[in-house]
């Protein structure tokens, strides 16, 4: 008889044991709240949304929690992700074990701080991910994707956007005027400085046309490796951000540069091997100095204007 209670109090033990063992086999497989969600502009260029309010159901279990609007979270460079207007962002789940089924049900953009909703954006799925095109000018915003996951809840994300944000070392670049095309010097620190026009832009080489008038300048644009094949290219309607922002660059290099008449961008989508090769350029616009000043007037004064030339934060 004692034997046969020993037997049993045994055997409970295992028991107790081997549920405790498959309970936490079930937690490790179980997420207890929302997965990742990752962000992708290229394969190179990866970040990750901040989960704010979400309902999720585990073990039987549901746990409601809450959080400020994500417009107002503080966001860490991991969590912000710079764009050109009409690239495409993806938005990619990720469970740390078994996948999960997923639905996106909203995709909206808010500008940073504020809870006022500015733009409900229009997203495809495309595989495992959410796919949304930047629609917005310049400025900084904030994308609130809310996602449902089958049997388990619903969870709100949010992302800083920097979409073509430009700042200018307006007390920097002043110091560098000149009178002169030529003063190559000067002219390259000068483009050097100014803000790139588009997400993943980067400037590589500079050609100066000092052989007759009017004299002019030409600055050419690649992508960062990261980039590659992913840079917007100015539009030829002149409309597109990035556009608009090749467009004040020159404006600053013809308040910069006395006798420069004229100044063309060229970009091309792959980064430069140390030369450069004139037909990988893609990608061309022009802007003449007589132009801007039907527009604006004399062009001395105009980089002073902080509505045009928005300043760079110390």
């Amino acid at each position: 008889m004692m034997n046969d209670r020993k037997k049993w109090m045994v055997l409970g033990v295992v028991l107790l044991a081997f549920l405790g063992t498959l309970f936490g086999l079930l937690r490790m497989r179980t997420p207890d709240k929302p997965p990742v969600l990752k962000v992708f502009l290229s394969e190179q260029v990866a970040k990750e949304g901040v989960l704010g309010t979400y309902t999720w159901t585990s073990l039987g279990q549901m746990v409601e929690a809450d959080s400020d609007h994500p417009s107002t979270f503080i966001y860490e460079e991991a969590q912000r992700i710079e764009a050109s207007q009409g690239q495409k962002i993806y938005l990619a789940p990720k469970a740390s074990k078994d996948p999960l089924v997923f639905q996106a049900l909203a995709v909206e953009v808010y500008e940073k701080g504020s809870q006022e909703l500015i733009n409900k954006v229009d997203f495809v799925r495309q595989e495992e991910a959410v796919v949304v095109s930047v629609e917005e000018e310049e400025g900084t915003y904030v994308y609130v994707v809310h996602m449902a996951f089958e049997g388990k809840g619903d969870a709100y994300y949010g992302l800083e956007v920097q979409v073509d944000v430009q700042d200018y070392p307006v007390e920097e670049l002043l110091t560098l005027k000149t009178p002169y095309v030529g003063d190559h010097g000067q002219v390259g620190k000068i483009l050097s400085l100014l803000p790139p026009p588009g997400a993943g832009y980067q400037q590589r080489f500079l050609s100066l046309d000092t052989q007759r008038e009017p004299f002019g300048l030409t600055g050419y644009y690649e992508a960062k490796e990261e980039f590659k094949n992913h840079l917007i290219f100015p539009d030829e309607e002149g409309t597109n951000q990035v556009y608009k922002n090749m467009e004040r660059n020159a404006l600053a290099i013809f308040s910069l540069v006395d006798n420069a008449g004229w100044v063309t961008f060229q970009v091309r989508q792959s980064p430069s091997q140390g030369t450069l090769e004139e037909k990988a350029y893609e990608g061309k616009v022009t802007f003449y100095r007589k132009d801007f000043e039907e527009h604006h007037g004399e062009l001395d004064q105009v980089l002073l204007d902080e509505t045009l030339f928005p300043r760079k934060e110390d």
